[in-house]
């Protein structure tokens, strides 16, 4: 999954609320947020452009899902 700058989250359509995205950093800043509306497209971009190389942390959550994964910039 490595990445130059951008990826894509997409959510299954199970979600019935607004997911809530966050980006960390390798100390474990948030670097970034963003969301998913539930009647939205299920699909949004991140950028980690202006970021430096290493990995990424990025957690998805509603009130009753979580969902964390790595991405790698390179």
């Amino acid at each position: 999954n490595p990445t130059d700058n951008n990826f894509n989250v997409e959510i299954d359509s199970f979600s019935r609320e607004t997911v809530t995205i966050e980006v960390y950093d390798g100390l474990g800043r948030i670097i970034q947020t963003a969301s998913i509306a539930k009647d939205g497209s299920r699909k949004t971009t991140i950028s980690l452009d202006g970021y430096g190389s290493g990995a990424y942390l990025v957690r998805c959550y509603t009130n009753l899902y979580k969902k964390s994964f790595k991405v790698i910039k390179l």
